[in-house]
Formats: C-alpha cells, sequence, structure tokens
C-alpha cells in the first residue's frame, strides 16, 4: 500500500476545525461575564424655552417624538417659569432605552447630558436640553 501524503486541502480543513473548536471554547468560558442591558424606562430631566401659546398646550401625559421617531411622554411635576419675560418649561419625560457610561441610548441614538433634542407632539414642536437621566420607578 502507498503512504498517503496530507495535502494543502487537507491541512486548511483541519486547520478549520480547530479554529472553529476554539472558538467555540472561547465563546462558553467568556459568555458569562458579559453583560447585556435591558432597555429600560428612564425619566430625562430637561428644559425647554416655549412660546405663551405653547405653555396653553402643556399637559401630563403629552406624547412627544424625538427625530428618529422615539416617543417621549411628558410626566407630572413640571413647572413653567419665567426668564426675562419668556416662558421656560422645565420637568421630566418618561423614555424607554439604556444607560450606558458615555450617555443614553434610546431608538438608536445617543443622547449625552447637555445635548439639544427637537421633540413634536399634537400641534407643537420645540427644543429641549437633556439635564440627565435616572430610572423610572412609578
Amino acid at each position: 500500500m502507498k503512504k498517503r501524503i496530507p495535502n494543502v486541502i487537507d491541512i486548511l480543513i483541519i486547520l478549520t476545525l480547530v479554529a472553529c473548536v476554539a472558538g467555540i471554547i472561547v465563546r462558553a468560558v467568556n459568555l458569562p461575564s458579559v453583560i447585556t442591558d435591558k432597555n429600560g424606562e428612564y425619566r430625562m430631566a430637561f428644559t425647554a424655552s416655549l412660546t405663551e401659546e405653547q405653555t396653553s398646550k402643556i399637559d401630563p401625559g403629552l406624547k412627544f417624538k424625538d427625530k428618529n421617531g422615539s416617543e417621549l411622554k411628558l410626566l407630572e411635576g413640571y413647572w413653567i417659569k419665567y426668564e426675562n419675560g419668556e416662558p421656560a418649561l422645565n420637568g421630566e419625560l418618561l423614555l424607554t432605552g439604556r444607560l450606558t457610561e458615555t450617555g443614553f441610548i434610546c431608538g438608536g441614538i445617543q443622547y449625552y447630558e447637555g445635548d439639544t433634542v427637537t421633540l413634536t407632539g399634537k400641534d407643537m414642536t420645540f427644543t429641549v436640553t437633556v439635564l440627565g437621566f435616572e430610572p423610572y420607578q412609578p
């Protein structure tokens, strides 16, 4: 009988199988240490300049959408303060997403403290300045 010598294709197949097994082992060992953050409900503190007409339309529970279509809901406890004769709305919006070390991810967009976000709601559009995020607990 003739002695068979492995060719290049046989060596590539063996190396591929070894790499797959090594990948499975590494994934199985490191998988428990991976922390997956699930989306949750958060309160976003904000401030916004409004017009007199817009202040009469503000009510708790109003729903707004950002430029990406994510829904935000105005929570109770907001207040309107007049600064230099102009009304400024301060309060919190309820939104769904997750908090990371660098910011807040909502609908594929990352928000940071100090960002300005344009919100569109029923009969009104205004820009809010983000002040911070906290988990929502009803």
